[in-house]
């Protein structure tokens, strides 16, 4: 960290000198403009789906919903189905590879550096600076999985750490229980600091001097003002107390524990959406499990990925229903908590056929406001193109125009965003 002194020498030497400072002037002014930069939560479940039981037909907003996604009917106008949406390879085929190919791709689209840690990038660089670019949430994400077995990809192409227990990721990325959260304690008093020797500066320094500091203070002060208000004003999602583990005690590995699934899933919900409420993130993924899942969230039968295999299963019919309630709680409390105006949802899956292990009529599903007025208007079933023209649409509602391709699907024609999904 650059000390006081420095900063202090460098912030009156000249007007286009302004240390640390060009992140803070552009977050006041995206707090003042009135504009709420955009969250994104990428929502991950395993091992695919049937689809003639999984997409929806009929008209948009009376869609006629079969088993598996039947539970989403009642929230069907804060959500789009993508229809047809095919994975490519490099090689302009429809993706093969199976779960471990299928996995890698569903925000790589052949790249290295998946599209979740690429907005987290992009965003840090660019837009409002967050304590965190990316937070990681797991649910059995990391139990009895293997390498790449999760959708997140570095630039590098190395795994980031998904954090299976809720406690642990609390304290990870808001510090002690029942405190501010620690990143924007630490912001705060950095701001806290740096104003009080801008102040006291002021009286010894002649009138252009005077003018420039007194800006310089103005922006800490509407800095600060962002980082100790709460992105939702009328919700309680960034309340001292909004995170409550319920007596849940994750020691013993108790957040491997099939019949804890409810309560995991609720507590990690409350982490995600309550990072968004304070700024501490803009993009959230969660891994529900991992590609070749062996858990059954506490059903009373078998395996996930077993039950993928078996034609016209009720019993995976079930899983998918019960992972898919977990994607709907996750969107009503962000709707809850005034958040889902300001955030793309994405439901995702590394297999559109789980029996077949086809990358073609893909399970992705956008979860949004969709009001009027909005730029992805929801309660509709999308004709889609390809999967690349997906992400470049994510990026694009991100604010970054200038992506027309992400990732290497062989096929040339595939630029820009996915026709008819932004308005």
């Amino acid at each position: 960290m650059m000390k006081r002194r420095a900063f202090l020498k460098q912030t009156i030497s000249s007007a286009s000198a302004v240390p640390i400072s060009l992140g803070m002037l552009n977050a006041a002014k995206a707090a003042t403009s009135g504009t709420t930069p955009t969250n994104f939560v990428f929502f991950y479940v395993p091992d695919g789906c049937t689809p003639d039981r999984w997409h929806p037909t009929g008209e948009d907003g009376n869609l006629n919903f079969p088993s598996q996604t039947a539970g989403l009917a009642d929230i069907q106008d804060k959500l789009i189905f993508l229809k047809d949406i095919t994975m490519y390879g490099r090689d302009g085929n429809p993706g093969g590879g199976g779960h471990e190919a299928g996995i890698k791709r569903i925000l790589t689209a052949n790249a290295t550096e998946s599209l979740d840690l690429y907005l987290g990038r992009r965003i840090q660089e660019a837009q409002t600076p967050v304590p965190y670019s990316n937070l990681f949430l797991g649910l059995y994400a990391n139990y009895q999985s293997t390498a790449q077995s999760k959708m997140s990809y570095n630039k590098a192409g190395s795994e980031p750490t998904y954090l299976d227990d809720p406690l642990h990721a609390y304290t990870t990325y808001f510090g002690d229980m029942g405190t501010t959260p620690t990143g924007i304690l630490q912001n705060k008093a950095v701001i806290d600091s740096i104003s009080a020797d801008l102040n006291a500066l002021k009286g010894k320094v002649g009138y252009e001097e005077y003018q420039r500091l007194n800006t310089h203070t103005e922006s800490l002060f509407e800095m600060e003002q962002r980082l100790t208000k709460p992105a939702d004003t009328d919700g309680d999602a960034c309340s001292q107390n909004v995170f409550n583990p319920g007596g849940f005690d994750s020691s013993n590995s108790a957040y491997y524990e099939e019949t804890n699934a409810d309560t995991l899933f609720s507590l990690q919900t409350d982490v995600a959406v309550q990072a968004l409420a304070c700024g501490v993130t803009r993009v959230v993924s969660i891994s529900v499990s991992h590609k070749v899942s062996p858990n059954h969230f506490g059903l009373a039968f078998g395996q996930h990925h077993p039950m993928s295999h078996t034609t016209g299963s009720n019993e995976f019919d079930a899983l998918k229903s019960y992972t898919n309630a977990k994607f709907k709680q996750l969107v009503q409390k962000l709707d809850n908590e005034g958040l889902l105006a300001s955030t793309v949802v994405l439901l995702c899956s590394e297999l559109g056929d789980s029996n077949s292990h086809s990358q073609q009529t893909m399970p992705f599903v956008l979860a949004g406001q969709g009001g009027q007025g909005s730029k992805m208007p929801t309660g509709r079933l999308v004709q889609a193109d390809a999967h690349t023209n997906l992400l470049v649409s994510l990026i694009h509602m991100a604010g970054f125009t200038d992506v027309i391709k992400y990732g290497d699907d062989g096929i040339s024609q595939n630029t820009g965003p996915m026709s008819g999904l932004i308005l």
